[in-house]
């Protein structure tokens, strides 16, 4: 894992800026960008005067044309006469040059920890991602939150003693749009994230709240929020960030899983800005017991019936509240 992630972005953006003069006069296209990598990689300006940057290798991917392309990034496979296989990356809009440094960087990381032939298969699902990504759009209030309360979750079972760190990297199912948030090998966890004054949650199926295999339970997370940075708040970024550098410091592999995770919702974490900020006031966590007051799930449900959402009231809980903070 490069542990340069977030100076790439601006490593780009200055080259860019300081070699566009040379290049307009022909004295230089091109840079290496991250010279402790063991991949090359370089920045630089295509033939028309566009921004790039690509990957050397000794592999061939065999990227048929327009392939891997979309509306504002090139992509296409070159071969040296030394035999060098390069993956071309080029911006068509140059309004996209933030989004375009920010995806440079997130390849980057994805490709550090692979040796050649692995790496450039996984710089170019890597970058389907993320063109996936760019097509779905930008997240609302509500998708942020939502993911900030997993990831307090997730920072709260990582210092649980009685779970395996790795578990719980795995475990974290909410990515995949799963039944439920995290599945461990021996308990479930769901997650809902309110406003603090907020008394009720939302269950947005059956089977959210249904599931008799291991034990299960529920954190209720309330937050305040804010559009800009205060003092004790974190945005998802930034949270996402700490629990990188802290809890999950020493293992290079967990936090590279980390990474493809976040990369399943609708933006990279390296893209998103600090849209919201959240401070977390209350954690509540409750035990799903085979009383726990849920809509059951009825052995055939009517095919005209295409979702069931319904509403707990937070207080009618008290009984299966374990603990709070």
């Amino acid at each position: 894992m490069n542990s340069n992630g977030i100076g790439i972005t601006e490593k780009f953006k200055t080259w860019w800026k300081k070699n566009c003069e040379m290049t307009l006069k022909g004295s230089r296209r091109y840079g290496i960008i991250e010279y402790q990598s063991r991949h090359n990689w370089y920045v630089g300006w295509d033939s028309q005067f566009r921004k790039e940057f690509y990957l050397e290798s000794s592999f061939s991917v065999d990227i048929s044309s327009n392939a891997y392309s979309s509306e504002s990034i090139n992509c296409y496979e070159t071969v040296k006469d030394t035999g060098t296989f390069v993956i071309h990356f080029v911006l068509l809009n140059d309004a996209n040059t933030d989004v375009f440094a920010a995806l440079g960087q997130d390849l980057i990381n994805v490709a550090e920890p692979l040796d050649d032939e692995q790496a450039v298969p996984e710089v170019l699902k890597r970058f389907c991602s993320w063109k996936q990504m760019l097509q779905k759009g930008h997240m609302d209030i509500a998708q942020y939150q939502g993911l900030f309360g997993e990831l307090v979750v997730l920072r709260e079972l990582l210092h649980d003693d009685g779970m395996k760190i790795c578990d719980v990297i795995n475990g974290w199912t909410g990515p995949e749009g799963d039944k439920q948030d995290f599945v461990l090998p021996d308990k479930w966890f769901e997650c809902k994230t309110v406003a603090y004054k907020r008394s009720e949650i939302t269950i947005t199926s059956l089977a959210q709240l249904n599931r008799i295999d291991i034990p299960g339970y529920l954190y209720v997370v309330k937050i305040n929020t804010s559009e800009k940075e205060i003092p004790d708040y974190f945005s998802v970024k930034k949270l996402f960030e700490s629990i990188k550098e802290n809890e999950l410091k020493y293992e290079p592999e967990l936090q590279y899983i980390l990474d493809q995770k976040i990369s399943e919702f609708k933006y990279s974490i390296y893209l998103v800005e600090h849209a919201f900020w959240f401070k977390v006031e209350k954690i509540s966590l409750y035990e799903v017991t085979e009383d726990f007051p849920k809509l059951p799930v009825p052995e055939k449900i009517p095919s005209s019936i295409q979702s069931v959402t319904y509403t707990l009231s937070l207080p009618g809980l008290e009984c299966w509240r374990m603990e709070e903070k």
